[in-house]
This record gives C-alpha cells, structure tokens and sequence, in this order.
C-alpha cells in the first residue's frame, strides 16, 4: 500500500485546468476559421476542409489524452518526444520526395498542350487528299469553347453544319471545320488564321468571340499580373499553370488560407471595358485579312445566359464569376458581366455594319436560361441542334451557298 501511494497517478492541479481551456479557447478560435472558406475552393479542395473539420477536433482529443497522460504520470515524457520526433523526421525525409512528384506532375502535366504564342496549342488541321475534296467547299470556324466544345455525344454545332448543308445539296461535298480553341480571344485568332490557316483557302470563315475578349478586362483576377493592355500581354491565361508554379508546400499552404476566416472580396461593379476598342480592332483585322484573301467572313454574336433578373438556380451555374473572373480581393458582379457582354454584342455587331461583312445575330436566337447552357457561355445538346439550324438557315437564305 505504502508503495501505491508513492508512486500513484498525479491529480490535476488548477494550473492544468486553466492551460486547457487557453488550449482549447486557441483550438476553438482556429476551427471555427474552417468555417468560413473561400466560396470559390475547387470540390478537391472540399474534400480537404471536411477533412480538416473532422480530423482537428479527433486531433485536438488525441493531444488533450497525451497531456492528461503525461500530467497524471500515465505516459512518460520520454514516449511523447520520441513519438513527436519520429514524425518530424519523417516529415523531413518524405518532404523531398513528394515535392519531386508533386513538381514534376503539374509543371509537366499536358506540357504538349501550350504554345508559346497561342497559349493553347491550335488545333492540327489537315486537309484530305483524293478527288472527292478537290473541289470541297471548305468552312473554318474560330472562337473559344463555345466553338470547340462538342455535345455529351461528341458532336459540335461545326459537324451538324455539315451533316445539314451535306444533306441539302447532297451532290456537293462540304468540309466544316471545328476550328475554335478554349482560351482563344481576337487576339489568338488573328495570330492562327495568319500563321496555320490562311493558306488553306477556305470557302467561308466565320468568327464568334466576345468572352474570351471580356474576361481579358479583369485584370485583377489571378490570371492576370499587370494592368489592362490593349495587346492582351498582361493576361497570362493557361500559361498561368506553369509561370505561377508553386511548390508543394506553397500550395498547401495557399490551400489551406483560401479555407480559413477568408475575407470576402470586394465587388466591382462596372460598364466600363477598355478592352472594346482592341477587341473591335482585332475583329476587323480579321475581316480585312479575309476580304484581302476574297473569302466571305461572317461574324456572329456570342450567346450567354446573363440577363436582368436570373434565378438563384442559374446563377449557381456561374463559372466565370466563380473561378475566372476573381481575384484575391476582388470580383465581378453578375450585372458587370450583363453589361460587358452586352456590349461586346454590339461591338460585334457594329463591326459587321461598318465593314459590310455579314452578321447571323446568334445570341438572340438561344433563349437565356438552363434549358439552353450548361453555364453562362456552354451549351445544352439541344442548343447546339439550334445554333447550326440557324447558322445553316441564314447561310442558305442569304445565298452564301448555292
């Protein structure tokens, strides 16, 4: 009994209850931070603070049994250094390694996929051999993803061109080409259609760009490094994943920021673009490059699901003001991109009319809502049955084919 007493397990004193709860005052004032993240975090992202919200406190339970372990003499001392130290140095060994990886996955992920000057690589266009596409009648189509993408079945509003001017005048061979790239703006076009497409000779060429060309106004989202510039050079766009390469660790922690006491960011609201003027320069390069090659250019207007008064449904549907359009500070607001793409519209529209060229007015035949896109700019399946019904229909009643 004598030797029980002796060596028993040690009470808490009232210093012991005061560290714990400053412990857990600290402890509460950091988890309740993991309760107000960036709204903008990725699903992975997601993943990682649900983690957080549930491991920090099964944490916090583990560090608080350690320490009453300790305090009642449970638990030697030596125990808790040696297993602290063994998770440091395995830290310390693992750290170079998974930054090794880490580094060489990002910066070396899809690397064939960027161009120096385009960004994105351009699509490889290759013109058929044989009789049959002698004397084809060739259609290029350029713009952003809201060309390129195709449908859930693979099929882009180019292909159904196709399929319906084949089967209007079947004894004719027509070759629609799906020439539009994500990212691409004016800018990219006049460079691609200059350097890898010109000399091809197409029969129509016809152009939608307006997103791409408003986005590049937000220089203060973090695609951009720099103030607006008219020549587009202080938007990094996609080249963003590999300039603003970061470390493992970097990024962790950049993480883990986005998801603790983010301070909202601040709304810009605004019906003021500088970047109208080059972007109506740059389509009418475009058209006078066309009209210098003797090919028809037609122009179309970008359809968008931006409107007055939008559904709280649709607005959840929003990327460009969720991930493309924002900065660490600041934001566009819905009505700021209503405005923008209004006007790039019109911009459209008004070079149409000084140059001559001729315009199919695209957004007013797409309804503005989720029966019709995706998001705000990409489409539904049966949205792209409609683009090429009316692209196709205009085509055939202005007599731009026979």
């Amino acid at each position: 009994m004598e030797h029980k007493r002796k060596h028993g397990y040690k009470k808490l004193s009232v210093g012991d209850f005061f560290f714990i709860i400053i412990v857990l005052s600290i402890f509460m004032y950091f988890y309740i931070g993991f309760f107000s993240p960036d709204p903008n975090i990725g699903s992975k992202a997601k993943i990682i603070l649900w983690t957080i919200r549930i491991g920090f406190p099964l944490f916090m339970l583990v560090l608080l049994a350690l320490y009453l372990g300790i305090r009642r003499r449970r638990i030697a001392p030596s125990s808790i250094w040696l297993l602290l130290g063994s998770i440091i140095m395995i830290a310390f060994l693992a750290h170079p390694f998974i930054s090794h990886f880490y580094g060489a996955r990002v910066f070396s992920q899809n690397l064939d996929e960027y161009h120096p000057y385009l960004q994105i690589t351009p699509k490889d266009i290759s013109i058929p051999d044989g009789e049959n596409t002698k004397n084809a009648f060739r259609i290029f189509c350029l713009g952003g993803s809201t060309t390129e993408f195709p449908d859930t079945e693979g099929r882009d509003w180019t292909t159904r061109i196709q399929e319906l001017l084949q089967n209007t005048y079947p004894e004719k061979h027509f070759e629609v080409y799906n020439l539009g790239q994500m990212w691409y703006t004016t800018l990219h076009s006049i460079i691609n259609y200059s350097v890898n497409l010109r000399h091809h000779k197409p029969d129509i060429l016809i152009v939608m760009h307006g997103i791409n060309d408003l986005l590049q106004n937000a220089d203060f989202c973090s695609y951009s490094f720099a103030s607006f510039a008219e020549d587009y050079r202080h938007f990094l766009g996609p080249f963003s994943r590999l300039v603003l390469h970061r470390s493992f660790l970097q990024s962790s922690v950049q993480v883990i920021r986005s998801m603790w006491y983010h301070k909202p960011r601040k709304v810009i609201d605004t019906d003021i673009f500088p970047g109208l003027v080059p972007f109506a320069r740059n389509l009418k390069t475009l058209c006078d490059l066309a009209k210098t090659d003797r090919i028809p250019i037609i122009l179309l207007t970008q359809p968008h699901l931006y409107k007055e008064s939008m559904s709280e449904e649709e607005k959840a549907s929003f990327i460009m003001l969720k991930y493309e359009a924002v900065g660490p500070d600041s934001r566009w607001s819905i009505e700021t991109v209503r405005k923008g793409m209004n006007q790039y519209n019109n911009a459209v529209r008004e070079v149409a009319k000084k140059e001559k060229v001729f315009l199919i007015d695209l957004e007013k035949s797409v309804p503005k809502n989720l029966d019709y896109f995706t998001d705000e700019f990409h489409y539904q399946d049966r949205t792209y049955d409609l683009i090429a019904g009316h692209i196709t229909t205009r085509l055939l009643e202005e007599g731009i084919i026979k």
